[in-house]
């Protein structure tokens, strides 16, 4: 697939799937212990930290590993769509469970009042594409970005 396999996109995936993993699990730490969602819960969102790891792959995987758009964008959509279905089961979770988390909060649904999980899943799939397609376009910014970086030096 563009020139890389799987587990290649996949090694070279793995530092920004382990932070989003730590991100993940200390949002369920915060949300089990009773730490209200404002405004200490909203330090740093699974959507934040996957906006900054597109950019920082984009441009980084160009310059340090000389790799073309495609492949930087196959990277990243690992990383997009890990991080939206940890929140999709994050959120089914929630229901099931009934358990009151930070995946099913009405502000993180963007909705005023608690509402039925099959909405909180629609809107949870919804959010899966727009934010995969989301991160795509910052990989892109981040590729282009990543052309003011030095050039790799090689080594002597």
């Amino acid at each position: 697939m563009f020139g890389l396999t799987l587990k290649k996109y996949f090694k070279i995936a793995r530092f920004g799937l382990l932070i989003i993993t730590i991100i993940s699990i200390w949002r369920w730490a915060l949300s089990l212990s009773g730490t209200p969602y404002f405004p200490r819960g909203t330090m740093i969102s699974i959507v934040q930290a996957t906006t900054f790891l597109s950019l920082a792959y984009g441009a980084f995987l160009r310059r340090g590993y000389g790799y073309r758009l495609p492949q930087a964008l196959v990277t990243v959509a690992i990383l997009a769509l890990y991080a939206q279905l940890i929140v999709l089961v994050s959120t089914a979770v929630s229901y099931l469970a009934g358990i009151e988390s930070y995946f099913n909060y009405s502000e993180a649904l963007n909705v005023q009042d608690a509402i039925p999980m099959g909405q909180a899943m629609v809107g949870r799939v919804f959010g899966l594409v727009i934010n995969t397609v989301t991160s795509l376009i910052e990989c892109a910014l981040g590729f282009w970005f990543g052309g003011l970086l030095p050039a790799k030096q090689s080594e002597a």
